[in-house]
């Protein structure tokens, strides 16, 4: 292509003798020959035209198939779930959380018992009966009655088959038959001259207790006596008179629950068994000693991990408390003794690794129980588990793996 302006050429042929065609607005305008558009163009500056710009040829890409797109996408589900599994295998190796693992072990036991339905007693002294009777009346003991025999049905003959050879039967063994003891008849009136016997009632009060010698009811049974029953009231004694000749026993019955925690120490003539028969005529001294005892508590140590119960130190403070200072803890119980009416307190102390321990029973009072009462306390001890992994912590690297794994090559799609 050169630079030379090259006019427009007509369609029609020019009839020869006619002007050339001007366009419209150019009327007039003389045609300037080649030799003149040369020189015009030369003088203007012009010269051999710029080659034309070769730009390459764009290719579009060719059209995805929807069947690959599809395969595609099922491939990195199927990549994305087994991405999870393994995440899920790894954070929670114990398997899924539940209600039961999330909970704490020191609410697991109260969960338990309400679901069984079972009950906590509080272990205590047993009911004991009080008698309260009025001095001026005629109290008799309560008699034993002799259990009747209960007759038995013959045993059935066996019948065995032929060939058959009977086994021997083993005799039952007999059941011992319970002695009754006897009691005394009651007589006539003693004549004069009977012998007579000097009721004494001490108390000693050496763990705690507070109970006087009014504080119990003595009788004789129902005996030959006179008086039958009384109440002790003062440090000589009571005199009564009793049939000389014939068994007697002096009983001793408490009166308030606080005299029911006590021994009673009986001297040789306060029974015809221990001390013989009495003598018409003769003077004799029974003597009656009421000890209190101690309260008592039994320790109980359970522990719920890989120490024994021996390895905690087991310590009781109280009044008067046996044995004092540590003791070797034990699943059977430990039994400490301590003073009636005081305040205790039971401690246990042993390894790390465990919860705080869940007690049951009495383990500690301000003061109030009564000579002779039985108490139990227990520790109960759980190891503390592993700590769980937080399920939070894994759930950032879903958010990670998510795009990469559904990572894909975007391109623009051209028109053509």
């Amino acid at each position: 292509m050169s630079g030379q302006y090259r006019p427009p050429r007509s369609r029609r042929p020019r009839a020869p003798g006619k002007p050339p065609l001007q366009p419209k607005g150019f009327e007039g305008v003389p045609e300037l020959t080649p030799e003149e558009v040369e020189r015009r163009v030369d003088v203007r500056g012009g010269g051999v035209p710029r080659e034309p710009i070769e730009r390459p040829v764009r290719r579009l890409p060719p059209r995805r198939r929807p069947e690959r797109t599809v395969a595609r996408d099922a491939l990195l589900l199927i990549g994305l779930a087994i991405v999870g599994l393994v995440a899920v295998s790894v954070l929670l190796p114990n398997g899924p959380l539940t209600g039961s693992s999330t909970t704490p072990p020191g609410t697991q036991a109260a969960v338990a018992a309400s679901t069984t339905g079972a009950t906590v007693t509080r272990a205590g002294p047993s009911p004991t009966s009080i008698v309260v009777v009025d001095p001026s009346l005629n109290v008799s003991a309560p008699q034993t009655e002799v259990p009747t025999a209960v007759p038995t049905a013959a045993p059935q003959t066996p019948t065995f088959k032929p060939g058959q050879t009977p086994r021997p039967t083993p005799k039952p063994t007999p059941k011992p038959t319970p002695k009754v003891t006897p009691k005394p008849t009651p007589g006539p009136t003693p004549p004069p001259g009977s012998p007579t016997l000097t009721v004494i009632l001490n108390v000693t009060n050496d763990d705690g207790g507070n109970a006087v010698s009014s504080n119990w009811l003595l009788d004789f049974g129902g005996g030959s006596a006179s008086p039958s029953s009384f109440v002790d009231t003062t440090s000589a004694g009571t005199v009564a008179t009793v049939a000389a000749g014939q068994p007697y026993q002096v009983y001793d019955t408490a009166r308030i629950p606080e005299a029911v925690g006590y021994t009673a120490v009986r001297s040789s003539n306060c029974s015809s068994a221990t001390g013989g028969l009495l003598v018409a005529g003769q003077h004799y001294t029974c003597t009656i000693t009421e000890n209190d005892r101690p309260v008592q508590i039994n320790v109980i140590t359970v522990v719920n991990g890989p120490d024994a119960p021996s390895a905690w130190d087991v310590s009781a403070t109280a009044p008067g408390v046996s044995p004092a200072g540590t003791v070797a803890g034990s699943s059977s119980g430990v039994t400490f003794s301590f003073d009636a009416h005081a305040a205790f307190d039971v401690n246990q102390s042993g390894p790390s690794g465990y919860d705080p321990p869940n007690t049951s029973g009495t383990c500690s009072d301000s003061g109030g129980f009564v000579p002779g009462t039985h108490l139990t306390c227990t520790f109960t001890f759980d190891a503390t588990p592993a700590p769980t992994p937080d399920p939070s912590a894994g759930w950032p690297l879903l958010p990670i793996a998510f795009p990469l794994a559904l990572r894909r090559r975007w391109r623009p799609i051209r028109r053509r």
